[in-house]
């Protein structure tokens, strides 16, 4: 039997309609992406080359020894992503990156409450999220993608109760098929007790 190279590997793995029913919003956006809305909308960020800024947004395993220290990095793309054009540019382009590693039916996690700073509402962020996905899906009859909405365990119970009801209590009359496929509670769980 021949040895596969690793191209031969990955290439193998892609042709099998892998699933991602774990990839963070936050965590997905394209660093050329982000570099180019902080260009428009700040004029760059001050005192930092685009080497530097994707460094920020990149997990380094020599620097990065905690949970909060990954998570860290998920607070630069807040700034940009306040705005409806934004979310769907990107979540569509997170669709296309998932579609061209070969992925086939994808979850895209997000958290809807940090993202309302410029008065989106949840149903907004929601729509634009999927509006965004929906793009890729069309291009590619054999992707599907849904959204699972995160209550942050730092911001309290309640919060996550309130976010519960937007999603769950009116699905049918608010979401108009929205797409979202679930529900999380995430952060870290030791000063955050799993408590809802």
């Amino acid at each position: 039997m021949k040895k596969r190279s690793r191209e031969e590997k990955i290439e193998f793995l892609r042709s099998l309609g892998l699933a991602d029913l774990h990839r963070h919003f936050d965590g997905a956006v394209r660093p050329e992406t982000l570099w180019g809305l902080s260009e428009k909308y700040y004029a760059a960020i001050p005192g930092l080359d685009f080497e530097e800024f994707r460094a920020k947004l990149t997990y380094d395993s020599a620097n990065d020894r905690t949970l909060l220290d990954y998570l860290d990095k998920f607070h630069i793309p807040l700034q940009y992503t306040q705005f409806y054009d934004n979310i769907q540019t990107i979540a569509a382009e997170i669709a296309e990156d998932a579609y061209a590693e070969g992925i086939r039916t994808l979850e895209l996690r997000i958290n809807p409450t940090i993202h309302r700073r410029a008065g989106l509402s949840t149903r907004q962020i929601l729509s634009a999220v999927r509006k965004g996905m929906r793009e890729v899906m069309q291009r590619h009859g054999d992707f599907r993608a849904g959204i699972v909405a995160i209550a942050m365990r730092s911001h309290g119970g309640n919060m996550a109760r309130i976010l519960l009801r937007e999603i769950v209590g009116e699905l049918d009359r608010f979401h108009n098929d929205l797409g979202v496929v679930g529900f999380d509670i995430a952060g870290p769980e030791r000063p955050f007790p799993p408590i809802l």
